[in-house]
């Protein structure tokens, strides 16, 4: 049932729509699990007979795909441990003996013959079913096709075509928790297109294993067309779902026609939600305003390879424009780097484009043409030094979330988070995201301010946490000043609880951070101070106020607190990639204000 507080939200008119669409979904959704029901119930079961009998195998060099995809011997050790089974998932590996539908992690076995549209992501409390999503998503294939590109080795291919007939004869079509978010099935398709194009040389993969992935791929791409998120859901909810789903049909549909005769094109209504969601969540600066890392990183390779995919099938179409690309590669620009890529928001560690990850010409083609950002309508502010020591920084101050209340969001409690790094190494980072369908605990630690390098109140967050993925309320925060040259940075915004005012000043100059956050009508209030260090980072305490971050063979940053901050060094849980938890230290501090109008603590970061 939709809550009070979200028909407040949306307003009468735009409910009348939803109730609409609502009842036109679930008609629709009851035909078709009754088709499956009385037909094609069990496994994919072929090609209508339109298409019966005329695949053409496919030879195209695909030279655009391929002058990105330059492997080396990672990626063959990588696959002869899938040939053994050893599956990785997240940056662990799992013995995965063709069980496709079981956890990892408490190996209990999901259902295979629920109507996809009635399958629960939460189904204990022990569980993430986001691990089995994700195995199914066939990553693992993929690697296999880059040994095979790179050893011409036949062995892979013979894993390729044991796991694609398990997978056949256990997965069933639109059933299952696996076929529950329809942009899951582009990221499969996708995978499997990459596959079919890195093995297309084989005599034997296009005789054994190219007609059943093309089988796959035809009817997934009609379920995405079908069931596509934003044909249903009008609350508002345009998001990286939207995106892939409509990227993963435009990029399987130029494909498949390739490989299928007489296949009809008609793609304007996928171009049209493309771009409609693009237009409302990419700022003019190219900033993508879902307030995370990953999901702007998600939506530009999506981006990216529908660009290849159109490029190499020699396909235009009218409301096809790269603006958006081009606007997210210069954002990109500013935070990727192995020694920044900060990771705020939700982070569900998800890849697009798989085999240009083994290549350094991906991220290679991404030239940073500039040092300072402040986009005003996400509120995000970079900045990088041209100077010796080399720092990047990023924090947001702004509009909390691009959504109406009640609606998903993946951006967590980090107004005023200071992330940070320098000479090459991360200092200052953000938790991460552990789990999505596990306790609610998980989810609400990631989220909390607590968990961020700022400064956070006992009893209060920046937006009232309502459920694993909404908000019950949002901040009202403002940058006030924001400066940024080769060698100096300053900094100044505020956050409200009710009446009471957070506002943080930072100024950078000569090799020092100068970190002032005022309190303004703040009464008897516990507060803490937070800054999560990098994992491989040790910091050490050499007075009640002074600490020492080193990197093992040489101190790189000192930290110098108010004396009226009890300050320790404790341990911390940061989750670089989804699920995968390390050990690390954070710098944290306690103090209490009561009866004072107004507070001042000072924070000094010297950089040696």
């Amino acid at each position: 049932m939709m809550n009070w507080l979200k028909i407040r939200q949306i307003g009468i008119l735009q409910l009348i729509i939803i109730v609409f669409f609502k009842l036109e979904y679930k008609l629709i959704l009851f035909k078709e699990k009754i088709s499956l029901y009385l037909g094609k119930k069990y496994v994919f079961t072929g090609l209508s007979s339109n298409f019966k009998h005329v695949f053409i195998h496919d030879r195209n060099p695909y030279n655009h795909f391929r002058k990105y995809c330059v492997f080396g011997a990672e990626v063959v050790e990588e696959a002869n441990l899938i040939l053994k089974n050893q599956i990785k998932l997240y940056e662990t590996y799992y013995l995965i003996n063709q069980d496709w539908l079981s956890d990892p992690l408490t190996k209990q076995k999901l259902d295979a013959y629920t109507f996809f549209a009635d399958s629960s992501v939460c189904l204990n409390q022990g569980m993430d079913v986001k691990l089995v999503m994700e195995l199914n998503k066939l990553y693992h294939l993929v690697v296999l096709a880059c040994a095979y590109d790179y050893t011409k080795e036949e062995k892979y291919i013979y894993k390729i075509e044991e796991d694609i007939n398990s997978w056949r004869k256990e997965v069933r079509y639109e059933s299952g928790v696996i076929n529950k978010i329809i942009m899951d099935l582009a990221y499969r398709n996708l995978n499997l297109i990459y596959v079919c194009i890195l093995c297309q040389k084989s005599d034997y993969f296009q005789e054994k294993i190219y007609p059943y992935i093309v089988n796959i791929l035809y009817w997934q791409n009609l379920s995405i067309e079908k069931f596509a998120t934003p044909k249903w859901f009008k609350t508002g909810n345009a998001s990286n779902h939207t995106v892939g789903e409509m990227v993963g049909y435009i990029v399987t549909t130029l494909w498949l026609s390739g490989q299928l005769r007489g296949m009809k094109i008609n793609l304007d209504w996928a171009f049209q939600y493309l771009n409609q969601t693009l237009e409302k969540l990419v700022t003019a600066n190219g900033v993508y305003l879902e307030q995370s890392f990953n999901y702007s990183k998600i939506v530009f390779d999506f981006l990216f390879i529908l660009d290849i995919g159109m490029k190499d099938v020699e396909y235009t179409h009218a409301l096809y424009n790269r603006k958006y690309l081009l606007k997210l590669e210069n954002y990109l620009s500013l935070l990727l780097g192995d020694d920044f890529s900060p990771n705020f928001g939700d982070n569900d560690s998800s890849r697009v484009i798989l085999p240009f990850y083994y290549s350094d010409h991906y991220l290679n083609r991404i030239e940073c043409k500039g040092n300072f950002l402040h986009d005003v309508k996400s509120g995000q502010v970079i900045w990088h030094s041209k100077e010796g020591t080399d720092i990047h920084l990023f924090l947001r101050c702004g509009e909390f979330s691009v959504y109406k209340l009640g609606v998903a969001v993946h951006c967590h409690c980090d107004i005023l988070s200071l992330l940070l790094s320098l000479k090459g190494r991360k200092i200052f980072v953000d938790r991460g995201t552990s789990y999505y369908n596990r306790q609610l605990d998980f989810r609400n630690q990631d989220r909390s301010s607590l968990s961020h390098n700022c400064i956070s109140f006992e009893g209060l967050e920046q937006a009232q946490m309502n459920g694993k993925w909404t908000y019950g309320s949002y901040p009202f925060s403002q940058v006030e000043k924001a400066e940024g040259t080769d060698s100096v940075f300053q900094f100044i915004g505020h956050i409200c609880y009710g009446k009471s005012v957070l506002r943080r000043e930072i100024n950078y100059r000569s090799a020092e951070f100068e970190v002032v956050d005022t309190l303004e009508n703040f009464f008897s209030q516990k507060c803490y101070l937070n800054y999560i260090l990098e994992a491989s980072l040790l910091p050490r305490q050499v007075d009640n106020n002074v600490f020492y971050i080193s990197d093992g063979t040489e101190d790189l940053v000192c930290m110098i607190f108010d004396e009226r901050i009890n300050v320790t060094i404790e341990n911390a849980e940061v989750f670089d990639v989804y699920s995968k938890k390390k050990i690390t230290k954070k710098i944290f501090g306690s103090f209490f204000i009561e009866g004072a109008s107004s507070e001042v603590y000072k924070t000094i970061v010297r950089i040696l």
